[in-house]
């Protein structure tokens, strides 16, 4: 199932919304949620194929996510990414903020001589 987002939401600060709200108050019987958003669209770029991963820690706000995204079409890019994955094996969600301490991050395309990399993150929101 596909749910367009044709409104001038952020679709970042969609997915993060999501992830915090997932992880604020899991369904009991629950310990991980897996969401398919199809494709997605903005200014300059659409992805489709995109799933989101997430694993639940209900001890603290500790999680393990990972995004898959079939294809990622950039204006910048005369060919797209494809076969894109994030995984992020010890990360942290809360309200504001997105991090992520051991990332993996692979993605192919014909300019990229390694499509692998470790990655690490920090996304401070503050709406």
């Amino acid at each position: 199932m596909s749910f367009p987002l044709h409104e001038p939401v952020s679709r970042r600060l969609a997915a993060l919304a999501l992830l915090a709200l997932c992880h604020a108050a899991p369904p009991q019987a629950a310990d991980g949620l897996i969401l398919g958003l199809g494709r997605l669209e903005g200014a300059g770029w659409s992805a489709r194929g995109v799933r989101l991963e997430l694993d639940f820690d209900g001890a603290d706000a500790t999680a393990r996510y990972g995004l898959r995204i079939e294809q990622l079409s950039l204006d910048a890019l005369e060919m797209p990414l494809t076969e894109l994955r994030l995984e992020c094996a010890s990360g942290h969600l809360d309200g504001r903020d997105l991090s992520c301490r051991e990332g993996r991050l692979e993605a192919r395309h014909p300019l990229l001589e390694e499509g692998e990399a470790n990655i690490t993150f920090n996304v401070k929101n503050n709406f």
